[in-house]
């Protein structure tokens, strides 16, 4: 039976499989050009992340999520193989594909069960495209498929490998036409065997199977003699680390107790120049209350450190959520990420995620203008939503950046007085900063209509809430037809405690 522990790591290590998919599936679709329409580095990176999973899942047991796994990578396999570019429906398919995974995970978590068969059917039958696709491309001609896409930098699997004509090279009577359009027959042959191919859902049985070999392939890998390298991190809880910081805590009133206690029988000048009393052992005492002092600073100064996440981590969400944005909204969004290794408390990092997702759909909704306006404003179809993050005298800075049309300060004053939130009289005298900040109170939008994106004036007001609540302060910096900057500023390590 699996233990509550072995199931914790494996779903913090599948949800991690799952970013990283997630992120270089929506970096494959972004990355490509026509010198290169796939970048193989990236589908490999997919592949491993996958692969992984379905590594883990066949150790556990997990059939179905095997059986979603495999098709993915099959997918992946053949997009890397076939060397053409990767569609949207490619990309939707395994995006989806990555949806239904976090579920099924989730389910292993609460103990629950997960139905497969609706994500395997679709990739089963986006995968029998592909492959009747680069059939009927190889029929026209095999420099048909290739075009200009860049040749793979792995070679193929084993028991597809392509075959290769030779340059012509004519020797005696030797017929080199006879021999291309024999090789063509060749590999029209293979293709058709690996078109009627029908993956099916993998056994628990198989999982296990499929498991035992992969780990003594592993096993086969490591040279005769030699281990493992040990492991340089482990995965602490946060509950765990808030328990070493009470400790901690404990541990330096403890140390100015036993200050207290031994400057009891001082007299008060002494008392308060921190001095020991006259029949203490200074010799003895003062490196011994100087190393406390120094080991409480370093305990707590490490779990402070170890409480540190990568915004990175955070930021990284994004993209795919912007990308389902542009569906919903019928817009063409490109997305932007900078944080560097910018790191904040754990704490931080999850009471601004939220917020960042209200503003980052108002940026979408409100911010970008459609296409076709933003074409007659003299600007590209496709809006920038870019999120940015970096210290600033030990502050925290998380940015949300359109280029979309700006905040028009009238507009916000005039939506303020219909609301009933500020008079005719007072909305004369606001500066256009002061107008703008308006958007952060409970019911006020610009938005004309209210879509099911945002539109009520409620998002903005959650998210200069929650943002308050850990100490940290929300600002606006906008230009209208150029764009606006919402601006986050977080207090320093230690502040929020």
């Amino acid at each position: 039976m699996d233990t509550p522990e072995l199931i914790a790591v494996f779903v913090d290590e599948a949800r991690l499989h799952l970013r990283t998919l997630e992120t270089r599936v929506l970096q494959i679709e972004t990355s490509e050009t026509p010198d290169a329409p796939i970048d193989v580095d990236l589908i490999d990176d997919a592949l491993r992340a996958i692969h992984s999973l379905k590594g883990a899942a066949c150790f556990l047991k997990l059939g179905d999520m095997v059986a979603v796994s495999h098709r993915v990578e099959d997918l992946l396999t053949k997009t890397r193989n076939g060397g053409q570019s990767v569609d949207a429906a490619t990309v939707n398919t395994i995006l989806s594909a990555v949806d239904r995974l976090g579920v099924m995970v989730d389910c292993v978590e609460t103990g629950a069960d997960a139905d497969a068969t609706a994500i395997c059917r679709r990739l089963d039958e986006h995968i029998k495209e592909i492959t009747q696709c680069q059939t009927r491309s190889f029929t026209q001609g095999p420099d048909t498929l290739r075009g200009s896409a860049a040749q793979p930098k792995t070679p193929p699997p084993k028991g597809h490998e392509t075959v290769r004509r030779k340059p012509d090279v004519t020797h005696g009577e030797f017929n080199n036409d006879r021999v291309g359009d024999s090789i063509d027959q060749i590999q029209l042959q293979i293709d058709s065997v690996l078109a009627n191919q029908k993956p099916s859902p993998l056994p628990t049985s198989s999982a296990q199977h499929s498991s035992e070999s992969e780990a003594s392939t592993i096993h086969a890998r490591q040279p005769h003699g030699s281990i493992a390298p040990p492991a340089t991190s482990v995965r602490v809880s946060i509950e765990t680390l808030d328990r070493m910081g009470r400790v901690a805590e404990e541990l330096i009133r403890n140390r100015d107790q036993l200050l207290h206690l031994l400057m009891k029988n001082a007299d008060s000048t002494d008392l308060d120049a921190g001095q020991f009393p006259e029949n203490a052992d200074r010799g003895v005492l003062e490196p011994i209350i100087a190393n406390l002092d120094r080991v409480s600073a370093e305990l707590r100064d490490s779990i402070r450190e170890a409480r540190q996440q990568k915004i990175a981590q955070l930021l990284s969400r994004f993209p795919r959520f912007i990308r389902d944005l542009c569906v919903t909204l019928d817009k063409e969004i490109l997305s932007e990420i900078d944080c560097d290794d910018v790191e904040a408390d754990s704490l931080v990092v999850d009471a601004i995620s939220d917020p960042l997702m209200h503003l980052v759909r108002n940026a979408c909704d409100h911010g970008l203008e459609p296409p076709s306006e933003r074409a007659a404003a003299g600007k590209s179809r496709a809006g920038t939503v870019s999120l940015r993050s970096y210290r600033r005298e030990e502050k925290l800075i998380v940015e949300v950046t359109d280029d979309g049309r700006g905040i028009d300060p009238v507009a916000v004053k005039s939506r303020a007085v219909e609301k009933g939130v500020v008079t005719p009289g007072i909305a004369d005298t606001l500066t256009d900063t002061e107008a703008c900040n308006l958007i952060f109170l409970p019911g006020i939008s610009t938005a004309h209509a209210v879509t099911e994106v945002s539109g009520r004036g409620i998002g903005m007001d959650i998210a200069k809430t929650n943002i308050e609540a850990i100490g940290g302060s929300i600002e606006v910096d906008t230009r209208i037809g150029r764009g606006t900057t919402i601006r986050i500023t977080l207090p320093a390590i230690g502040e929020t405690e």
